[in-house]
């Protein structure tokens, strides 16, 4: 009986030690992270009504844990199971599982940064606001024009117009319309002071007028030095009861508004219309910022009754109606400007020159109107989502490059990715090429080249972002493998060569990338921002040789990669780097073309800078083409960033003044075929 008691003991006392053990090593594991050195940060998403296994394996599959048995044990013992929400959430494999599964049941799901810029209104709002996935247009606008809503936020107004605040917001995925406009309003409110009432007050306006009248001034105004003046001049008016006649108040009261305001639009009867109505229009034209505001409130001491614009981003200021005509005459009736002639560029035309974007949608749109009209890009960029059959997409580049002409720009470049193989936007009735390195010879290539050539020009495209000039070099695990003509740079630079020379010869400009050559990198700049080590004499050697041929062949365009060299530039990537599109490209390589950036919406760049860093670096590199691939607040932004070096700095302005003539020299050779 004593030996059984003793075995049980023993037994009892292993069972205890081992389940001790078990436990001290499922808490051991959940504080040790899978990776000590692999800090990359994952969007993970938890769906509602997903499952904790199923949602513990999708975290095992991306690596950011290692064992999911003891993962999932720990978190039933600890009861976070039950207890982790929908959401999207920012994991690494760095983290202990412990932290993690801390996070998913503290909620600390993924923030979503949204900047709303000066001057936009509720359907420009809206459209952010879908483009950050947050809620969808039409959710937002009809909570935005909610009346009801309006009033229980102790707003005296129909809507929210004017009264979103232009700012920088953070939101999870899931937020609805609501808290996305009382966060605005909300703003709006800590801004507007009772100083700001009371003056209000003194000037004889409600706060809605007041709203009013500032998002006039916003829209009115080019140079921020002028809205103290522009206000005088709409005070000064409205005290002799003069109609204000602002254009952009005739513009937010024509609904389907294509870009270019005419004699009619002017005699044509809206709320809006303050070249009919007296007085200020029934509310805000747009959601002015803290300036506009203050301008509206605080006017400069003026008699100035008239205002017309210079056309340079500035106005002419009158106080009566003779000088006004004769400003008129001088600025707006001249000689119609030459599109081509940089010598007739405001600034804005030149700030917009330096961009190329995609968009939504397969027609001539708001978005496009938008961008052509008002940000006067330079270029735009051709995807999938932007393509249905031959015929929509020559009425669709048509259709663009008569309402740039009918704005007074330059045509456009109209870009794709025509590779061939895995790099193809344009699909069937289109020839389909089996990619580069299917290209055996060099009938091969003129093959491609000329058959892609025909079919780009019959549909209206000008500009191809090919060929691809990266050496994928056998020894390397190369991310351009199915992509490179080849792994020898005599034969890459010969096919090139013959591909560009096609192309070109059937006015279809040909843009080589990726320089300075990726072919030796394995990581992907979609996701991430790829080292190399490779030095000058390396890349001389090998990488470069096709770029070299192809600017001996007038090559139109080179695309910068992504790629940090960091034997040549420490700091940034090619795309971004003086030392290699200034000193290298440029200077020891004699490049005179149009240098452009890959996408500025990849990974390797939006991780690591952001917009306003990234083009204050591309004007400082004499990189000609900042390319923004997706429809998105960057375009905007980058757009006014631009603005802002070119009036901060003379060096900048000039070095910008030769990039857009470099532009319009390109533009003058292939799209000659546009008269105007």
């Amino acid at each position: 009986m004593n030996k059984l008691k003793v075995i049980i003991l023993i037994t009892l006392f292993l069972s205890f030690f081992g389940l001790f053990c078990f436990i001290l090593d499922l808490f051991i594991y959940a504080d040790i992270p899978a990776s000590t050195i692999n800090h990359n940060e994952k969007l993970i998403i938890i769906k509602p009504g997903q499952g904790f296994k199923s949602f513990s394996k999708s975290l095992q599959k991306d690596g950011i844990i290692k064992n999911l048995y003891k993962f999932n044990l720990f978190a039933r013992i600890k009861g976070y199971d039950k207890k982790v929400k929908a959401g999207e959430y920012i994991l690494s494999p760095s983290m202990t599982p412990y932290k993690i599964l801390q996070i998913l049941v503290a909620w600390k799901v993924c923030l979503h940064k949204i900047t709303i810029p000066e001057g936009y209104n509720i359907r420009q709002i809206a459209s952010i606001t879908a483009r950050a996935g947050l809620c969808a247009e039409t959710k937002f606008l009809s909570s935005a024009t909610d009346s009801s809503f309006v009033h229980e936020k102790g707003i005296d107004a129909k809507t929210f117009e004017g009264y979103l605040f232009p700012d920088t917001y953070y939101f999870s995925k899931d937020v609805s319309p609501e808290k996305i406009i009382s966060a605005m309003v909300k703003r709006f409110c800590s801004v507007f002071t009772p100083t700001y009432k009371e003056q209000a007050k003194k000037l004889g306006l409600s706060i809605h007028q007041a709203v009013t009248l500032a998002s006039i001034i916003e829209k009115e105004t080019g140079d921020p030095e002028e809205r103290s003046v522009i206000s005088s001049v709409f005070h000064n008016r409205l005290k002799k009861k003069m109609r204000l006649e602002s254009d952009p108040t005739v513009i937010y009261g024509i609904k389907q508004f294509d870009g270019n305001i005419k004699k009619r639009h002017l005699k044509t009867s809206t709320p809006y219309n303050t070249y009919k109505i007296p007085g200020l229009p029934p509310g805000p034209i747009a959601n002015p910022g803290i300036k506009a505001i203050e301008a509206a409130l605080f006017p400069a001491d003026t008699n100035f009754l008239y205002f017309v614009s210079k056309k340079d981003n500035t106005h002419m200021f009158s106080t009566n109606i003779r000088d006004h005509n004769k400003a008129v005459r001088k600025y707006q009736l001249r000689k119609k400007e030459n599109p081509m002639n940089i010598s007739d560029f405001s600034n804005e035309q030149i700030a917009g020159q330096r961009l190329m974007a995609g968009f939504d949608g397969t027609r001539l749109n708001d978005d496009l109107i938008f961008l052509i009209g008002t940000l006067k890009i330079g270029g735009i960029i051709l995807f999938s989502r932007n393509l249905t059959s031959p015929d929509q997409i020559k009425n669709l580049c048509m259709s663009v490059q008569e309402y740039a002409i009918k704005c007074g720009q330059p045509p456009l470049f109209i870009s794709i990715d025509q590779e061939g193989g895995q790099v193809a936007r344009l699909k069937e009735p289109f020839t389909q090429f089996p990619g580069n390195p299917s290209i055996k010879d060099e009938e091969d290539a003129v093959h491609f080249a000329e058959t892609t050539a025909s079919e780009l020009k019959n549909v209206g495209i000008n500009m191809n972002m090919a060929p691809v000039l990266d050496v994928a070099f056998d020894n390397k695990k190369s991310i351009m493998r199915d992509r490179s003509l080849g792994n020898d740079p005599e034969w890459v630079s010969m096919i090139g060569v013959t591909v560009i020379e096609r192309l070109q010869r059937n006015e279809i400009m040909a843009v080589a990338k990726h320089f300075p050559g990726i072919g030796r990198t394995v990581l992907d700049p979609h996701i991430e921002m790829p080292p190399l080590d490779a030095d000058l004499r390396t890349l001389e050697s090998s990488d470069l040789r096709p770029f070299y041929e192809a600017i001996k062949h007038d090559v139109a365009g080179i695309m910068l990669s992504h790629i940090l060299y960091s034997k040549i530039d420490i700091k940034w990537p090619a795309s971004l780097s003086t030392k290699i599109a200034k000193d290298l490209l440029r200077d020891r390589m004699d490049f005179d073309g149009i240098v452009m950036t890959d996408d500025l919406d990849m990974g390797a760049i939006k991780s690591n800078c952001d917009i306003k860093t990234v083009i204050k670096q591309i004007l400082s590199a004499d990189i000609d083409i900042a390319l923004i691939c997706h429809k998105g607040p960057n375009i905007e932004i980058a757009y006014e960033e631009i603005l802002k070096e070119f009036k901060e700095s003379k060096n900048i302005k000039t070095k910008g003044k030769v990039s857009v003539k470099r532009i319009l020299k390109t533009k003058e050779k292939y799209l000659k075929f546009f008269r105007f």
